[in-house]
């Protein structure tokens, strides 16, 4: 079999596969979002947030990077839609995160084809595209975003990969993991040591809580002050407390009070802080 007779039936089981994925996905569209159009540009994630998950955009647009009206090609934009619906998990948010991701890769595909990538096929994809699209990440976004998106798409070239759309790759992320490089040397400590309130501004919420804050109005928000610094909560945590978010229960023979709370990045709903 000649090269171009190998290439041909390449091409084609992969287009094959991907009619396959494409059936099973649009099926799982039709559930999770009921009277939305899979092939739609936009599609609203709003009932699919939760108190413990939102985002700033309840739409997901499958649009070139940057825009809101030129759309990703077919081939491309359909294939990544059956890995958001097919790889959905918990967090919604990160459904807007790994769009990003595939927008830049798209844009490094047609980039590495001089801007006519009109004839791109999956079977195409190498690490040069996966390399390509980290360096423009880099010019887009500080080191710690660049690593997190690129493991995005790392995590969309596996899932390409074990569908055999794509050859095999072993590409490794460039971009060091910022949080790991920082967060046990003394120099990283101590530049996290120094965003942290002072002794003398505790000191003085302290006083506020005490003392000075008399009216209803200031009593909560003094009060939602005390909250966030006695316990860590990020503010989304702290805006979505239930009303009945006090509890008291026993634990190892001991009564123990503490907040029921919608923790940030809890894949199940309601967690629980224990105070005191």
């Amino acid at each position: 079999m000649n090269n171009i007779a190998k290439f041909n039936r390449s091409e084609k089981l992969v287009q094959n596969k991907i009619a396959e994925m494409l059936l099973i996905s649009k099926e799982l569209f039709i559930d999770k979002f009921p009277s939305q159009d899979f092939d739609s540009y936009v599609w609203n994630i709003e009932h699919l947030r939760n108190q413990s998950s939102s985002t700033t955009n309840p739409n997901l647009y499958f649009t070139t990077y940057g825009t809101l009206d030129n759309l990703l090609p077919k081939r491309f934009v359909e294939v990544v839609k059956s890995w958001l619906l097919l790889e959905l998990g918990d967090n919604v948010k990160s459904l807007v995160y790994r769009l990003d991701a595939a927008r830049i890769l798209w844009e490094a595909v047609k980039n590495r084809r001089g801007g006519n990538a009109d004839s791109f096929d999956w079977s195409d994809l190498t690490e040069a595209d996966i390399s390509q699209t980290e360096e423009l990440m880099k010019g887009l976004w500080a080191s710690s975003t660049t690593y997190k998106r690129m493991t995005n798409v790392m995590g969309f070239v596996r899932f390409l990969e074990k569908r055999s759309l794509i050859f095999p790759t072993n590409y490794k992320i460039q971009t060091p993991r910022v949080e790991d490089t920082n967060r046990f040397t003394i120099e990283g400590q101590e530049n996290t040591m120094s965003k942290l309130p002072t002794a003398q501004a505790l000191e003085g919420l302290a006083d506020i809580y005490s003392t000075l804050a008399v009216e209803p109005s200031d009593r909560l928000l003094i009060c939602l002050t005390a909250i966030i610094t006695a316990t860590g909560y990020r503010i989304t945590e702290l805006l979505t407390l239930p009303l009945d978010c006090e509890i008291e229960e026993t634990r190892g023979g001991k009564l123990r009070y503490g907040l029921r709370f919608y923790k940030r990045k809890a894949r199940s709903s309601a967690r629980q802080f224990g105070v005191v």
